[in-house]
């Protein structure tokens, strides 16, 4: 019984780890990471805010990026402000939100990390041919067919560089 005291306790810790957005150790070259926000919400829209850089491989994320659902609407919109220590071409923040219920069960998705409408813009070189980039702020909204649930309450947003 000693065993199965550990995993739940184990089990326990991850959970609430996920829950409050800790985002767990990754490689210095980890180009791929994800982060859990609440909804909230509101008469106009439920809204996820994103209060703090968050760095994916030479991408960061800046404040003020977040992710709403349009109320009433099949609609979700990405703010966000991004921006590359480095690049020889151009480097892209990719996005996927995946919406999930208070159990934290999926139900809605969109956009991969790969290629996806939720992308940020190209972020080039500021000047030559390598280095930093400028500093972008992009918006992209996403028809998601079916709409999201009302009974989602995180978004997991999944992101790659």
């Amino acid at each position: 019984m000693r065993i199965s005291t550990r995993l739940f306790t184990v089990a326990a810790i991850v959970s609430l780890t996920a829950m409050l957005g800790i985002p767990s150790p990754a490689s210095a070259d980890a180009a791929t990471d994800s982060r859990i926000l609440s909804l909230t919400s509101s008469s106009l829209f439920a809204r996820g805010a994103f209060g703090s850089p968050w760095k994916v491989g030479d991408c960061h994320l800046e404040f003020p990026s977040y992710v709403y659902i349009e109320s009433g609407t099949t609609r979700v919109h990405v703010h966000a402000v991004s921006d590359t220590d480095f690049t020889r071409h151009a480097d892209v923040w990719h996005s996927q939100l995946v919406f999930m219920d208070a159990q934290q069960r999926v139900v809605a998705s969109v956009g991969s990390t790969g290629e996806s409408p939720l992308d940020s813009p190209n972020m080039v070189p500021a000047e030559g041919d390598e280095g930093p980039s400028i500093v972008y702020e992009w918006d992209h909204v996403v028809v998601v067919p079916n709409g999201i649930p009302s009974r989602a309450v995180f978004v997991r947003w999944l992101s790659a560089c």
